[in-house]
Formats: C-alpha cells, sequence, structure tokens
C-alpha cells in the first residue's frame, strides 16, 4: 500500500526555525482534528499523535492511508498561527501510475 505523504518544516516570517510547533491535522471543513490514524512512516507500523510536534529542525511529517483533503494549522508561543487546507495524494498518483 502506498500511503499519502506530506513533509514541511515550521519558519518564522524572517525563514528560521520554529521548533515545538503544534501541528494540528485538521477537517477543514469541520476545523476538527481527522479521525484517521496519522503514521510516522510509509509501513503504517508506527502511528503519531496529532497535534504533531515540530522537531529541532522545525521539520513534521505524516503519513495517511488514503488520500484527504486536510487543512494544516500551526501554532506557536509567540508567534502567529498559519493554516493552509491541502490535498493529499499518493505517491502512486504523482507518479500516474
Amino acid at each position: 500500500m502506498t500511503r499519502s505523504h506530506y513533509r514541511d518544516y515550521v519558519l518564522d516570517s524572517a525563514g528560521n526555525i520554529v521548533s515545538g510547533a503544534s501541528v494540528r491535522i485538521e477537517d477543514p471543513l469541520t476545523d476538527d482534528l481527522i479521525a484517521e490514524t496519522l503514521y510516522t512512516a510509509d509501513t503504517g507500523i508506527t502511528t503519531v499523535a496529532n497535534p504533531i510536534t515540530s522537531d529541532t529542525n522545525g521539520m513534521f511529517e505524516f503519513f495517511l492511508d488514503s488520500p484527504k483533503r486536510v487543512q494544516i494549522d500551526v501554532s506557536a508561543s509567540g508567534f502567529s498561527a498559519g493554516r493552509q487546507v491541502m490535498d493529499l495524494v499518493d505517491a502512486a498518483s504523482l507518479r500516474g501510475t
């Protein structure tokens, strides 16, 4: 099974890394956390909690079992919150297979 994958970095307006940010993976229609399980890798063995916390490099990533529209809501103490909606697709779709 090829899972949908998303990886990004939390940066401030000057491009500096923001570690320890809270990253909520939400349903864009309700602003609630999505019900689907988030995984740390394509293997689907280890799950990750939602919200995710950005690491020391500001990075966060997750995998989903299937393509889905999600809203990513990022917040950190001392920074303005950010939000974006996107459609996650599986890697096979990107390859056209």
